[in-house]
């Protein structure tokens, strides 16, 4: 009887740093038209489980106990069985014996020939899989809300994110009503289409910015450098920005040309002066809040209050943002004055730019940059295990 969800937790651990991790293949459709499940960390589960996983959840650990969901997937059947790891034997026969009736491949290379997995390169054979389409947290500490409507508490759980990067949710526990009915069937969450197959054109190679051979691209103050250029520099960028982005439809603002100041007034990140307006946006890319303290202070009140004495002598209106990758979030409200601030997030700069020409080299190298902060999760190893394994799947053809 199938009646668990396992929690898989994806795109963890060193070793995928130097090869493709197994896991790469969720987050793609077969080239048979099916869709196949690895289970990290070695493409096996516990025995006791065997036949009884009816869905995946795919999950990002995100620090402090708390992990983000990426993906689902419904499993069809499962494929390996009393699977057990083994060393010295590259692949187990009855793997590949599978692979090969089933014609399992990825760009028309059998799933065997890619990456250095482990004895077992299927876990599952899926109905489905699609990627999440919104923010989803799970925790285990009622007072961690990254996302007012998708955050959820699971209970008498010690560690979602454990060693084994495996968690079983068993029918009857307290917490699988609530992941089946509320994350799994909340049809808001997920992207409208199944997850497709490999294109290999749209992977194309030397999409590597500069600012990542330097290891710079999560920089804040770089970050917050390029926007401060292109704000001052790029008169369509900026109108867009403020109309599209920031949500500002005062004509003054749109058209206006803006002073920016980086971090010498009370060390705002982008304090941008124009007309009668003041917009404070905090950069956030792999930091949370700093300053905090018990009483609910943080550079956020602080801001507030800096801004005020500072232009107390002027009637100014302020706007104030917090700037974050779509894959980091930290509940901000809880401190005091965070209601005064908005979300932004780096997938929507990406909107106004991803389509756009321009004559400037260092404007594609910042596209490059907003796109890498621009995914549901942080692609600094995902992006290099999806490359790879792109790579691979051309080196074989």
């Amino acid at each position: 009887m199938k009646n668990v969800i396992l929690l898989n937790n994806l795109f963890n651990g060193e070793y995928i740093k130097e090869k493709v991790g197994g896991e790469i293949i969720n987050m793609y459709q077969s080239d048979n038209g099916k869709y196949y499940i690895y289970v990290n960390p070695y493409g096996n589960i516990d025995k006791k489980w065997d036949d009884r996983i009816k869905y995946v959840l795919f999950i990002r650990s995100i620090g402090n106990g708390a992990v983000k969901v990426i993906g689902k997937a419904k499993v069809a059947k499962q494929i390996s069985h009393n699977a057990i790891r083994k060393t010295g034997i590259v692949i187990d026969p009855y793997q590949k014996q599978y692979i090969d009736t089933n014609n399992i491949t990825y760009g028309n290379v059998k799933v065997y020939e890619l990456g250095s997995w482990s004895n077992y390169f299927v876990t599952f054979e899926a109905e489905s899989v699609y990627r999440a389409k919104t923010d989803i947290y799970l925790t285990t500490n009622e007072h961690q809300v990254y996302q007012k409507n998708g955050t959820f508490v699971l209970k008498d759980i010690n560690r979602i994110n454990n060693q084994s990067q495996k968690l079983y949710i068993e029918q009857g526990n307290v917490n699988y009503d609530v992941i089946l009915r509320e994350v799994i069937q909340n049809q808001d969450f997920w992207k409208k289409n199944k997850v497709g197959k490999v294109d290999l054109l749209e992977n194309k190679p030397n999409t590597e910015s500069f600012l990542s051979i330097i290891k710079k691209e999560n920089d804040e103050l770089v970050n917050s450098n390029l926007l401060a250029y292109f704000f001052e520099n790029d008169r369509r960028f900026w109108s867009d920005f403020v109309k599209k982005v920031l949500g500002i439809s005062d004509k003054n603002v749109i058209n206006g040309v803006p002073k920016i100041t980086r971090e010498l007034v009370g060390n705002i990140d982008l304090l941008i002066e124009i007309e009668k307006y003041v917009i404070v946006i905090e950069n956030k890319i792999k930091s949370g809040i700093n300053g905090k303290k018990n009483n609910g202070y943080s550079q956020l009140e602080k801001y507030v209050d800096v801004v005020t004495e500072y232009f107390k002598d002027q009637k100014r209106k302020s706007y104030f943002y917090i700037l974050r990758p779509d894959y980091n979030n930290e509940n901000y409200t809880v401190f005091n004055k965070g209601e005064v601030y908005k979300e932004i997030k780096y997938s929507k700069i990406y909107e106004i730019i991803k389509n756009r020409a321009s004559n400037s080299y260092y404007f594609d190298e910042f596209k490059k940059v907003v796109k890498k902060h621009s995914t549901e999760y942080d692609n600094e190893l995902f992006e290099l295990m999806n490359d790879r394994f792109i790579e691979q799947i051309r080196s074989k053809q």
